[in-house]
This record gives C-alpha cells, sequence and structure tokens, in this order.
C-alpha cells in the first residue's frame, strides 16, 4: 500500500506549505516522552506549537497538527509513524531520521524542517490531489524510497528553498503531464540544491530544471518521452561515478538562461569515472552552445544531436496578439503571470480589486472565480506571486495602505491570509516576493523607503528590522534577485538604483554605491542568472551588471517610446521587454550581455497607454495591461529561423585544449550507435 494524500472538505488550501521559525526556538513542552519507556498512542494525538515526540513513541492512530495559531513541532523518535497524519498547513521539524510506515495517509498540507535527516518510505508515496500541494523543503533533507516510487500528480511539486540541499535516493520519480511553468521539482533559487542517487524517472511531460544545482550521484536515468530541460545558469555535476543516462525517445535540452562566459560549461563530469550515456535519444543545445569535457560520453543506437540554435525572434514582428483584450475591473494597474504560467493576475487600481484569468495558450484569457475586493479606496498599486504559486501579494496605496497576502489553491479563488499597514501615509507602490516565499519586499514611494516582511503562510506578514532609507527617495520598483541574496531599488526621485543585501533577521544594508541612471527611473528587474539588472526611466532603457558591487552601465542607454513604465526579462535572459505608457506600444530588445540592448523589430502595438508587463515561464506569451482601456492583452512571441552560421563558441564541444590532457573527454560509440547530426561537433581535445 502507497502512502496516499486525499483532500479534507474543511482545509481551503491542500498544500504542503512549510515556513520556519528561527533555529533558536525553545521547545515548550516535551507532549511525548519516551525516553525512559515506550509510549504507544492508539488514539490521533494533537500537536501544540512547541510540542516534542521524543524517544521510543509509537504514533499509531497518527497526529493532527492544532491550527488555530501557527504550530510548529518537533520529532525524535525511533520508531515508525502509522494512521493518518493531518498537517493543516503547519511544520514539523526533524532531530532524528523519520519512518513512514505503509499506512500512512496524508490528510492535509504542511512540511518538513530536515535538519540533514533522512525521512525513509517504508511502501512508496504519492501526492495525487486534486489541488496545489507543494511539499515545501526548508532545510537540508534526505527522502530514502528504498526503492519505492514517489508520485507527483498535476497539482503536486516537490520545492525546495534557497541554500537548501535536498536528496532523492534509491526510489522512481513518477509526474504527471503539467504544465512547461510546474516541473515536479522545482528549486527556488540559484542556491538551491537538488541530488539524485539511484534513481529511475519515467518523463511523462518536460521537465525544466529553472535554476539551482544538480548533483548526479550512482546510476540516474530518465526514460519516457519527453525532455530534460537544463535552464540553470548554475553548473550542475556528474560526479565520480555518476552516471546521467537519456533512453529512448528522450531529449536533454541544454538551454541555460544566462550570458555569463562559462554558459557552454554548466554541465560538469568530475572526473574519468563521470559519465553521460546516451541511448537512442536526442541532445539539443539552444544559441549557447556545450562543451564537455574530464568524463566518459557514450553513444548508443540512433542519437540525433542538434547543436544548431536556428530559431530567433522575428525582426519584423516579435509578437501578435492572441485572442482579444480581456475586460478587467478599473484601472488595472499590475498584471502578473502565475509560475505554471496558466493564470495571470491583475491588481485594479481605481476598482479596488483583485482577478484572475486563465489562460490555454489560445483565445482571450476568461475569469477565474469571482472579484476579490481589496478595500475601499485601497488602490492596488502593484502585485507579484510567490515562486511556488500558492501566494500572491498586493501593495494598496491608497488612504489605508497596507501589504495584503493571498492564498491561491488551484483551481479556485484566491482567499486573504493577512493584511499588514505600511509606514503612515507611505504609498506603497512595488512588491516583491523573496525567492523561497518567506519574504516580501515593498517600497513606499512618499514614505521614502524599503520594507521587509516576514510571512509564515497562514497569518499576518511581519515586518523584519525598520525601514531601510539610506538615499532613498521617491521609490517605485523593488525586485528580488534570483538567489535570494539581494534587493534592487529604482529611485524616482534621485535617478539611481540601489542594491540591498538582507540577512533575514535585520534591516537591509545598502551595498556599494548608488548607480546613476536617466531621468526618474520607474522600474528595475534582474536577469533570470542574477548577473544584470534592466532599469526604463525617461526615454531609455538601461541595463546594468551586477557582481556584488555597485551596478555598472553595460554599453550604453537605447532610446525607447514615450514614457517607458515597466521592464520584464525573458525566461531566458536573451531579451527585454518594456512598456510605453506614453503612446500605445511595447518593445522587445535582445541583450548579448556585453553590449547596448537592440530593438527586436518595430514597437508592437497595444491598446492605450500600456501600463504593466509579464513574461510568461515558459517564454512564449507576454501580458500587457491598459489602465485607460480597462483592459489587458496577451502577445504570443514570433519566431523565424535565423540564417546566421554556427561559430564554433554556440557549437557541441568535446574536450578543451586550453586545459591538460587529462581533461580530454572521453567519447565512446557502442556497436548500435548511430549519430545524426544538425549542426557541428568539434573535437578540442589537447
Amino acid at each position: 500500500m502507497k502512502l496516499s494524500i486525499s483532500p479534507k472538505e474543511n482545509i481551503s488550501l491542500l498544500v504542503l506549505a512549510l515556513v520556519i521559525a528561527p533555529l533558536s526556538q525553545s521547545v515548550n513542552a516535551v507532549s511525548l516522552n519516551g525516553t525512559s519507556s515506550i509510549v504507544w498512542q492508539n488514539a490521533p494525538y494533537v500537536f501544540r506549537n512547541g510540542d516534542i515526540a521524543q524517544g521510543y513513541v509509537r504514533l499509531n492512530e497518527g497526529f493532527t497538527l492544532n491550527n488555530t495559531s501557527f504550530t510548529e513541532m518537533t520529532m525524535d523518535t525511533f520508531i515508525t509513524v502509522s494512521g493518518a497524519i493531518d498537517m493543516r498547513g503547519q511544520v514539523i521539524q526533524l532531530l532524528g531520521n523519520l519512518t513512514l510506515d505503509s499506512n500512512v495517509t496524508l490528510t492535509s498540507g504542511g512540511g518538513v524542517y530536515g535538519r540533514g535527516k533522512m525521512i525513509t518510505l517504508q511502501s512508496g508515496l504519492s501526492f495525487t490531489p486534486t489541488s496545489t500541494m507543494i511539499l515545501h523543503i526548508q532545510n537540508d533533507t534526505i527522502i530514502d524510497g528504498r526503492g519505492t516510487t514517489l508520485t507527483l500528480g498535476d497539482y503536486a511539486q516537490i520545492f525546495v528553498d534557497s541554500n537548501v540541499s535536498l536528496t532523492l535516493r534509491n526510489m522512481v520519480i513518477k509526474s504527471s503531464p503539467k504544465s512547461t511553468g510546474f516541473p515536479p521539482i522545482r528549486l527556488a533559487s540559484l542556491k538551491s540544491k537538488l541530488t539524485l542517487d539511484h534513481v529511475w524517472m519515467p518523463l511523462s511531460a518536460d521537465f525544466h530544471f529553472y535554476q539551482g544545482q544538480l548533483f548526479i550521484q550512482n546510476d540516474v536515468s530518465f526514460t519516457g518521452t519527453s525532455a530534460f530541460v537544463y535552464q540553470s545558469s548554475q553548473p550542475s555535476v556528474i560526479t565520480s561515478g555518476g552516471l546521467l543516462y537519456f533512453d529512448n525517445g528522450t531529449t536533454l535540452s541544454y538551454a541555460p538562461a544566462t550570458n555569463a562566459s562559462s554558459v557552454r560549461d554548466l554541465l560538469v563530469l568530475t572526473d574519468a569515472k563521470s559519465a553521460l550515456y546516451l541511448n537512442g535519444c536526442s541532445l539539443s543545445a539552444t544559441h549557447s552552445g556545450l562543451r564537455l569535457t574530464t568524463g566518459m560520453l557514450l553513444f548508443d543506437n540512433r542519437v540525433q544531436v542538434n547543436s544548431l540554435a536556428d530559431y530567433d525572434l522575428n525582426a519584423t514582428t516579435a509578437a501578435v496578439i492572441v485572442g482579444s483584450s480581456a475586460t478587467t475591473g478599473a484601472s488595472p494597474q499590475a498584471v502578473a503571470w502565475s509560475p505554471n504560467g496558466n493564470v495571470i493576475a491583475v491588481a485594479n487600481q481605481s476598482g479596488n480589486s483583485l482577478q484572475l484569468f486563465s489562460f490555454n495558450r489560445s483565445g482571450t484569457p476568461t475569469q477565474v472565480g469571482g472579484t476579490i475586493a481589496t478595500g475601499a479606496s485601497s488602490n492596488p498599486q502593484s502585485l507579484a506571486w510567490s515562486n511556488d504559486g500558492r501566494f500572491i501579494a498586493v501593495v494598496n496605496a491608497g488612504s489605508s495602505p497596507s501589504l495584503q497576502v493571498y492564498a491561491y489553491n488551484t483551481p479556485g479563488t484566491p482567499v486573504q491570509v493577512g493584511s499588514s499597514v505600511t509606514a503612515g501615509l507611505s504609498a506603497p507602490f512595488s512588491v516583491a516576493w523573496s525567492p523561497d516565499g518567506k519574504f516580501v519586499a515593498l517600497v513606499n514611494k512618499s514614505g521614502n523607503n524599503l520594507q521587509v516582511y516576514a510571512f509564515n503562510g497562514t497569518s499576518t506578514p511581519a515586518q523584519i528590522g525598520s525601514n531601510a532609507t539610506t538615499n532613498i527617495s521617491s521609490p517605485t520598483s523593488v525586485a528580488w534577485s534570483p538567489d535570494g541574496a539581494s534587493i534592487v531599488v529604482a529611485n524616482n526621485g534621485s535617478t539611481n538604483i540601489q542594491v540591498y543585501t538582507f540577512n533575514g533577521t535585520s534591516t537591509p544594508t545598502v551595498v556599494g554605491s548608488t548607480a546613476s541612471t536617466t531621468t526618474a527611473p520607474v522600474s528595475a528587474s534582474w536577469s533570470p542568472d542574477g548577473t544584470f539588472i534592466a532599469v526604463v526611466a525617461g526615454t531609455s532603457l538601461q541595463i546594468f551588471s551586477y557582481s556584488n558591487s555597485t551596478p555598472t552601465l553595460v554599453g550604453s542607454a537605447a532610446v525607447t517610446g514615450a514614457v517607458p513604465q515597466a521592464v520584464t526579462w525573458s525566461p531566458d535572459g536573451r531579451f527585454v521587454a518594456q512598456t510605453n505608457n506614453g503612446g500605445t506600444t511595447f518593445q522587445i530588445w535582445s541583450f548579448n550581455g556585453s553590449s547596448t540592448p537592440t530593438a527586436v523589430g518595430g514597437a508592437i502595438t497595444t491598446t492605450s497607454a500600456p501600463y504593466a508587463i509579464s513574461w510568461s515561464q515558459d517564454g512564449n506569451f507576454i501580458a500587457v495591461t491598459s489602465p485607460g482601456g480597462n483592459a489587458f492583452q496577451v502577445f504570443q512571441i514570433s519566431t523565424i529561423k535565423t540564417a546566421n552560421p554556427q561559430a564554433l563558441s554556440s557549437s557541441v564541444v568535446f574536450s578543451n585544449h586550453a586545459l591538460t590532457s587529462a581533461s580530454n573527454l572521453n567519447t565512446q560509440f557502442l556497436s548500435a550507435a548511430r549519430i545524426e547530426v544538425n549542426g557541428a561537433i568539434n573535437d578540442d581535445s589537447v
């Protein structure tokens, strides 16, 4: 029998969410103490905040976490858990390894703070909910399947926090078809880590690995008919003795979202005992190219290698409208695409409301659920999705300025979790989530400050530290870096941008000096790899490089249309889009990482005075709001084949002559091997 998760009617959010209190939090009580004798609990047990199950404790009929307030309990038991576990969105911390018996059932969401401990599955683990479920890994955790199956349904996902490592060991990982933006396992930031050790993953849909690092230990196999798409800008490693295997019908697509110089070298084979085995599959490298060194590359049966990145944006019309304009409330001021790409959120400033629209990749978006009132005269100004897609943050700049957080459970209408009054009549103007979902940053335009709020997933956000005010003047934009370490602020009144660091417990601290922009910057956005910041100001688009110091302008300012208002990056980091609020267009720009952005085609026509803009996670669509027309539009990116010849730098390259002979790739063609190449393969051995 497999461990199953079933919905419970009185739980509005069927999620596995976890927000962790500081490690120094004291344990208030030992509620089940089995340190001197066995405690055999034959009835469902209710844990409250600070409770602990310790020693030889047998929870024979499961347990419940109290949800009347934030609850965090600790388990340090030696005996397996059986029965129903009702976590209710609360927290379990592990001080010892935990074994889940074959008859365990999770009836509601929750999470585990692993502390490096191991969860052992006696008979598999199945997440097949009918609404969103996130297993939120907030601290280093090992899950050992003991040869069983971990099943992740359409609405289920494992989400790994920033600076956290998850190891999945000795298991089969099955997933159901999902949208592009909702992979079965998602890493929160560039600093998240996933280790696969003796894992078989039959792919039923493309698995996009957006960010963070992947480590391959022992044999890891991908089978099925879909692709593993590597989009992270961070290096991943096949360790010594590790074998990464792609079977007949699968594709290894190498498409890192970065313009860094090391873009070709992010798949690292540690030594001669590391191996990549391609058996009757496809290997695809995008514009970046791919270089493999040091280890062993095995070809078996018919393998297709496509190294020719022959598609680019249409230089005539880079995007075309899909369907018709979608009618919103009054003055849609903000728009944001959900991480899974299925839902678009809109905040209506004069309408004092939040709306969600579904989009199925064609036709006009349609509203989902009811219109949510944000409050009388609230004037919502900005909104943002948490990285796991479970929460929406809204800032209201009206007579009662506030930060509101809404929980969203696919499918359904968002439900307000909490609301915090911001500092006085300060006009909060922009909001952003930290990658791990633990914090929300906002800037107050008339208050001239940056604020950070902690959010535990179940209650009102609480401000951390004091208001950051260093050189801030009329800030209009805030954005969190993809690694969660930095926050950029655009200061409309002082014509500059600033970068702040945040340690999770105190007031953000400014880094380096302010970087001057052209007149009155209004929006700033990080590139997916966190190395560039795009800014629109005056009548210009500027891109700054950033590496833990003062941002530095790349090239010069590109001239935009009238009154550029908002800016966003494409998920692959190659393009930037911005709206022209003084006209009826938005523009898309190409960026190569080293020079001034170049306009792609002509400006794309919208309804009157476009304001906010958001690029979908799959890179195929852009949403734009028009407050004057009470509408928003969705545009599809238009691609064409390019006639550009392939360069050595964008080909598939074996070895690196700049290194020693020990770095040469050991390429082997097995007896049935047949290679079909579209593009170029180069041997660069010493």
